[in-house]
């Protein structure tokens, strides 16, 4: 084959542009570090940096947000149920405290203060946030778990559904025709129209929530209606205050203002297996710090609107509950979030404003008892023989209805350091839960770490360049592309024309 001059130069040219094309590539490796530039340089390494890429990407995700989230979350969920075992312990030292009743009026003024504070600071407590999220109200992370501002309140009512069950039976004692202080003149203006208080003790169930409307109220035992049970339902009004829990043997009473169902005698022994007891009912007046309806019952909200208009708006509790999930690893969820309905419970404010309620009409009974002492110090009664009489009659009977309800607040205060007890043990339940998933969370973090720095390593290890291998790579590619211009330049100085 005939070698010409021309095909030597441009073989010469070709080479030269390889050599500088390769110092071109071992510069660019010994700059940026990386063996390719673009996929076309080594496909299989450009689609394996790909994946390890995307793994690394994810496990970053995980290791500095995910994870730091989630535990964020559950610190947050773990201070709160800390604040409210303890505001759930103080209820329970004034219980201990109080099941001596040694206390004068002015202590249990100051004890009746400190309960209801106690019962506000565990209800606040649903209100507690992380980056602006409620944690304790499910997937409804914009709304808190109790009403916090007046204008949340007005004109808002709820139809509620509310299920419970024999479980929820309780024996409260109580006085039937208590002494009333504003009626103390009509007793003695018409001495037949007094009727002595008494003892006595009702079966009930305590509702959610008290001062309900006196209709839209229906009730069944699992399924049945209390007609069909056998049973006469009646509805009682604050006009029959003095007999609520005064009820015949085959009567169920709806007391609307205190949230109560009574159970005469028979009811109660006929009902007290009950699976399920479905009250359905209306509560159209509630306070800054009552709990949301909305976050615990199947109920209707009735919403004003600005145009005037009502706004019906239907809430369906989940039975798998309400279970926010960080993912904090490939395919590994995590559940972050504890529920407000499992921590905070209507019944820890009831008891509290039972043991309030309790001391406040020990209070009233004592104040009865001086204010009939003082009428009987002052002429305008004691010139009467027949008002003498009638205020030491009633005298009389305020002692006894004083050492009844004495004997009344000992005996729920025993019991509410029993109620308080369980309450403290279901909130650490609660606590151990959300422990649990810390320590687990802690374990996947490890894990993480490890994934995180053993894909970062078999990335660089995929697409970066030693710095000793790019320097002897470029330094080969250079001492090549100066050789090949010094042999070309020599080759290319002799021409035909040297030879003629």
């Amino acid at each position: 084959m005939r070698v010409t001059n021309q095909m030597i130069n441009h073989g010469a040219l070709k080479n030269i542009q390889h050599s500088q094309t390769r110092v071109g590539d071992t510069t660019t490796q010994l700059t940026t570090g990386k063996i390719i530039q673009k996929a076309s340089d080594d496909p299989v390494i450009a689609m394996r940096a790909l994946k390890l890429r995307t793994t690394v990407s994810q496990l970053q995700q995980y290791k500095d947000k995910n994870i730091k989230d989630a535990n964020s979350w559950m610190d947050v969920t773990e201070t709160s149920l800390n604040n409210i075992v303890k505001r759930l312990t103080d209820v329970y030292d004034y219980c201990v405290q109080g099941a001596n009743d040694t206390y004068d009026s002015a202590a249990r003024a100051s004890i009746i203060d400190s309960l209801q504070s106690l019962k506000n600071m565990i209800y606040s407590e649903g209100s507690a946030t992380y980056a602006g999220r409620y944690i304790f109200t499910g997937y409804r992370t914009g709304t808190d778990l109790a009403f916090s501002t007046q204008e949340s309140v007005d004109g808002v009512s709820y139809d509620i559904n509310e299920h419970l069950n024999s479980d929820d039976f309780y024996l409260k004692k109580t006085v039937t025709n208590p002494m009333q202080k504003d009626q103390i003149d009509a007793y003695l203006a018409d001495p037949t129209a007094y009727e002595a208080p008494r003892d006595s003790q009702a079966y009930t169930i305590k509702l959610a929530y008290d001062d309900l409307e006196d209709t839209n109220v229906s009730v069944t035992f699992d399924g049945k209606t209390a007609a069909e049970a056998g049973f006469t339902f009646v509805t009682k009004d604050a006009s029959q205050v003095a007999s609520y829990y005064d009820v015949a043997d085959d009567e169920i009473a709806y007391i609307p203002e205190t949230g109560e169902l009574v159970f005469g005698e028979n009811a109660y022994i006929a009902l007290q297996s009950t699976k399920d007891i479905a009250v359905s009912y209306t509560k159209s007046t509630f306070e800054v710090g009552d709990l949301r309806p909305d976050h615990y019952f199947d109920c209707i909200k009735h919403e004003p609107q600005t145009d005037g208009t009502i706004k019906d708006i239907e809430f369906t509790q989940p039975e798998k509950g309400q279970e926010i999930q960080y993912e904090v690893n490939f395919n590994q969820y995590l559940t972050v979030n504890t529920q407000g309905k499992d921590a905070i419970t209507h019944d820890m404010g009831n008891a509290i404003d039972e043991l309030s309620n309790a001391l406040k009409e020990l209070n009233d009974i004592e104040a009865l008892i001086s204010e009939l002492n003082q009428k009987l110090a002052d002429p305008t009664y004691n010139q009467n023989e027949d008002n003498v009489k009638m205020l030491n009659q009633l005298l009389a009977d305020a002692d006894v209805e004083m050492a009844l309800k004495r004997d009344n607040v000992t005996k729920l205060f025993e019991k509410g350091e029993t109620k308080f007890t369980n309450f403290m043990a279901d909130v650490a339940a609660l606590q151990s839960d959300v422990g649990t998933r810390m320590d687990k969370l802690d374990m996947i973090s490890v894990r993480v770490d490890e994934q995180y720095a053993n894909f970062k390593e078999l990335r660089s290890a995929n697409e970066d360049i030693e710095s000793e291998e790019a320097i002897i790579n470029w330094n080969e590619a250079q001492v090549t592309y100066n050789a090949s211009l010094a042999a070309t330049s020599n080759i290319l100085q002799t021409t035909l024309l040297d030879y003629l």
